[in-house]
């Protein structure tokens, strides 16, 4: 078998662990790699940096001098590896100044490289380490938090160094395996688990201060059981390290110490990093002589120093950042109100809450910074411990079943349960249980876009191979030669979720712009129809909210083509941990000839770097023989997702005058009306007056050029002012009191003459009239067609619930389906509700079925062509083609009705757009009409197609809603 080792090595007391049961450890001191002036230099670690005088602070010689603002070669191992955790799946690197940089990861192979050399006999050693050949293969623990991009990273480096075989392991995983090796060694007889049982991991170093839970479980293996950790994906990292202890340790017990100084005790003293891990220093060993404030003083620290540390403050040191910030800027956490040790006693209770009816089997406290007796922090918290099952009697330093192990007085348990990783490895024995990382695609599905799991959360063994496939979830269209994708580290449930609807309130901020006014602006913007036209106009160039709310519209509506790459901006570190989202493009070597499917397979080994992605076409032919990887240098950070494909046109707006004008100016009769009994003789003449206006009333107003139509009642029933609804309200009152009366006089006319103009208030129809519309459509109503067309008219708008929608296209279909194909079968009414509900209401399209939304077209396009035939191109020739139109709403619900790659599934569209093209010979030449129905077959058939713009929509409506 190969020679293994372990390696912890994260900048205090590194530790090699040695399959002799012998360790090979570094001094107490925080070790440090130093940069050479070239980037082809050797990097200096170890012992070797720890002796150098460049960048330590110091006032002479020259080169030990530190200067705030400029770059400094000495990196801490300890800050590199917390900074390789921040990076995530960023490329950063260390400047070393002159133009000179390292990426972190070689920073830390090199340091690695170095320890794991110094183990070797010296006839082994060269220059540069070891040779490859005789090199151990080294098992590496690393971070819970560090990011499959870091370790790819590393692994790389590590490769490049020629550091034979390396592995990775993760930290706690490394202590879990070194208690577990002592406590449940393998056996023939079962070890008894309960689904909950769990240890707590506790890591206190200079990188981090990490809290880590593993749920246990059983394996077998050739007649053997083994328990085995099974980790958990971890949550967000405690954002303080041990240097920031240290490093306000320095700062608070030391005033108004400068930066030499305070670096030169951060990297040189070790009595700060022994305080911390309440060991006591040689008293011989100092005083030392220490370079303060332009002079030198003596560095001679009281034995009570270790008193204090659980006091200094929860917050990130300032004065070791601003040191680093020209190297590399550090992120820092909030202050806190709290000390050190209320925020590592907080987290212990946290831990201590971790899998209810779970029993504790143990607990391990380690790290450089380990305490040897019970520090307050936890003495605080054994009693929740305890309750769960921990034992705290007894000696506290040996790891045993069920009780709390100190390991600070013992050899590295970390380095140690990398050893056992490794071997285990080499012999495959299970050692761990691993849950996947979570990664979604964005796939597109009928033009609709949607996260699918790239790796779903299963339980792997811990150093094997895992394999995920995404079937026929994307396509290669013909002529194309690469495929962009959209990754997001996380859950689909997690992924963002974009609206693509800038009409959608979520999406663009009002920031003081009343609802109505932004309505009002959007109607504007989408007339004047790009954003270089509103950029032009007079009404965008003042700083008011209405005009900085029309140009972040303008941007959103038009700025990017639908189905267009989302923008690749360089993003801030802050911007990278907020949107995890990415864009990564798959190369092809050659083009399919047709739209070709493909399968994608991703394959990742936990803590082994990247996940290999792969596209497995079902038609290979066009590859040549090639395999087609995600390059991961291809990624790129988008700031959010691609504008959706239309496929289907929005939902439309009523937009209302913002100052109620209408309602103001008809209050006379409103309240003439609140007088009217509805016996009188001229009752109905007074309510159609009413209707005409004041509810459907308009109010003109030129807004940027535009001449605009404004109603005085949007499709919620509402108005935009307090008066306004009070209004509303008052005429919704006495229509429903007035209906009551007539209905106790048993008024028919009357009765469905007011449903008819009550109807006009949308969302704001009383109950009660809404009630006797439903009754209607639940009621064969044959015998009267004109009761029944009326009804369906007024339920499409007043109907706001699926329940009701599916009533109203139920009623539709009965009467289109019983009917002969003629007017009284689908009837003008019929189709103007029909597409009434599907602009106006979100989600209406979820009433219909695809029976429905078939039945619905034939019928429109029967319609259209008997139209056609009396060359009867007027507004109900393209009101038919409008309810077309808004029928490809259905795809939301099902994106294979009306699919673009079946012929018979949109033969009803091509034959609507050959009829339309038809048209166009018979309006004269230059007849402003044959433009526009020239706009309309081609906006037309870009919905058809998802690729639907706005444009288009604003030429149909005037041409179905007015003749000109």
């Amino acid at each position: 078998m190969k020679t293994v080792v372990g390696v912890s090595a994260f900048g205090l007391q590194d530790c090699l662990a040695l399959p002799d049961a012998r360790c090979r450890e570094l001094g107490f001191y925080p070790t440090s790699a130093i940069l050479p002036m070239n980037p082809f230099g050797r990097i200096l670690t170890g012992e070797e940096a720890y002796r150098e005088r460049t960048h330590a602070g110091l006032e002479w010689p020259a080169e030990a001098r530190i200067v705030p603002g400029e770059p400094i070669r000495r990196s801490p191992i300890c800050v590199v590896w917390k900074a390789l955790v921040e990076a995530g799946d960023r490329m950063t690197r260390w400047d070393a100044g002159r133009g000179v940089s390292f990426s972190l990861a070689r920073i830390l192979a090199s340091h690695i490289k170095v320890l794991i050399a110094g183990s070797l006999p010296r006839e082994q050693r060269l220059e540069h380490g070891g040779d490859e050949a005789k090199f151990p293969t080294s098992v590496i623990a690393i971070p819970n938090h560090l990011d499959e991009f870091g370790q790819e990273l590393l692994l790389r480096e590590l490769a490049a160094l020629e550091c034979s075989e390396a592995m990775l392991v993760w930290r706690p995983v490394a202590a879990a395996l070194a208690w577990l090796a002592k406590v449940y060694p393998p056996r023939a007889d079962r070890w008894h688990m309960g689904q909950n049982d769990h240890i707590h991991v506790i890591y206190l170093g200079p990188d981090a201060l990490e809290f880590t839970t593993f749920r246990l479980r059983v394996r077998e293996h050739q007649n053997r059981y083994y328990v085995l950790p099974l980790r958990d994906r971890p949550g967000g990292s405690l954002p303080l390290a041990g240097m920031d202890w240290a490093g306000g340790l320095i700062e608070q017990y030391f005033e108004k110490i400068d930066e030499g100084a305070f670096w030169q005790a951060f990297i040189q003293f070790p009595e700060i990093w022994q305080a911390l891990a309440e060991t006591q220093w040689n008293p011989s060993d100092l005083p030392r002589p220490w370079n303060r404030s332009h002079s030198w003083t003596l560095w001679n620290p009281p034995p009570d120093l270790c008193r204090r540390i659980y006091e200094i403050r929860g917050e990130s040191c300032a004065l070791l950042r601003r040191i680093l910030r020209k190297s590399y800027d550090l992120s820092s956490c909030r202050p806190t109100a709290g000390s050190i040790g209320e925020i590592l006693s907080q987290e212990v209770h946290d831990m201590a809450q971790r899998f209810p009816g779970g029993r504790l089997r143990g607990m391990i406290v380690c790290g450089s910074l380990a305490p040897r007796t019970i520090p307050a922090w936890l003495g605080s918290n054994l009693e929740s411990l305890v309750s769960r099952g921990l034992n705290i009697e007894g000696n506290h330093l040996e790891p045993e079943v069920g009780r709390l192990w100190l390991s600070s007085s013992c050899d590295d348990p970390i380095s140690e349960g990398a050893l056992i990783y490794g071997q285990k490895r080499l012999a495959e024995i299970p050692s761990y249980l691993d849950t996947m990382p979570q990664i979604s695609i964005l796939a597109q599905e009928g033009g609709r876009f949607s996260w699918v799991p790239l790796l779903k959360a299963h339980e792997v063994l811990g150093g094997e191979e895992h394999r995920d496939r995404v079937m026929r979830r994307f396509q290669l269209d013909s002529g194309k030669r690469n495929l962009h994708v959209y990754l997001y580290k996380g859950s689909v449930t997690e992924a963002p979720k974009n609206t693509q609807d800038p009409y959608d309130s979520r999406s663009i901020p009002l920031e003081g712009v009343t609802p109505c006014r932004a309505r009002l602006v959007r109607e504007v913007v989408r007339r004047l129809g790009s954003v270089e036209a509103v950029h032009r106009h007079a009404f965008s160039h003042t700083e008011t909210p209405e005009a900085r709310y029309a140009h972040r519209f303008a941007e959103e509506l038009f700025s990017t083509h639908p189905g267009g790459q989302a923008g690749t901006q360089e993003p801030t570190p802050a911007e990278m941990a907020r949107t995890p989202l990415r864009r990564a493009i798959f190369d092809f070597p050659s083009t399919p000839k047709q739209d070709t499917v493909l399968n994608i397979e991703v394959r990742i080994r936990p803590a082994s770097g990247l996940a290999k992605i792969e596209i497995l076409p079902e038609d290979t032919s066009f590859l040549q023989g090639d395999r087609v990887l995600l390059n991961y240098s291809t990624m790129r950070f988008v700031s959010k997702l691609p504008s959706r494909m239309r496929g289907w046109p929005r939902i439309e707006e009523i937009v209302v005058d913002p100052d109620d004008g209408v309602l103001r100016d008809g209050i006379r009769i409103v309240e003439a009306f609140e007088k009217a009994t509805p016996i009188a003789r001229d009752y109905i003449c007074l309510v159609d007056e009413l209707r005409d206006k004041v509810i459907k009333g308009t109010t003109v107003k030129m807004v940027a050029g535009l001449r605009l139509y404004l109603g005085a009642v949007d499709q919620n029933g509402r108005a935009c002012s307090s008066l306004g609804n009070e209004i509303i309200h008052r005429i919704a009152s006495k229509f429903l009191s007035d209906f009551q009366l007539l209905q106790l006089e048993r008024r028919r006319n009357l009765l469905n003459k007011l449903f008819t103009r009550a109807a006009w208030l949308y969302a704001a129809t009383p109950p009660g009239i809404v009630a006797y519309i439903r009754n209607i459509l639940q009621t064969e109503c044959n015998h009267r067609e004109w009761k029944w067309e009326w009804a369906i008219e007024a339920a499409s708008r007043v109907f706001v619930d699926l329940e009701d929608f599916r009533l109203l296209f139920q009623s539709i279909a009965r009467r289109a389906r019983t009917g002969p194909s003629d007017d009284r079968s689908f009837p003008i009414q019929a189709a103007r509700s029909l597409c009434r509900v599907l602009m106006l209401r979100k989600e209406s399209e979820k009433g219909l079925d695809r029976e429905m939304a078939r039945l619905f077209a034939d019928r429109a396009l029967q319609r259209i062509l008997k139209e056609e035939q009396k060359h009867n191109f007027r507004m109900l020739y393209f009101q038919m083609i409008r309810l077309l139109l808004y029928l490809l709403r259905f795809r939301i619900s099902d994106p294979s009705c009306f699919d673009p790659n079946s012929s018979s599934s949109i033969s009803v569209f091509e034959e609507a757009k050959k009829s339309m093209a038809r048209a166009q010979d018979f309006f004269p030449r230059y007849h402003s009409k044959v433009a526009q129905t020239q706009r309309i077959i081609e906006g037309f058939d870009q919905y058809l197609h998802y690729e639907g713009t706005e444009d288009m929509l604003p030429v149909l409506r005037d041409l179905a809603e007015k003749d000109s």
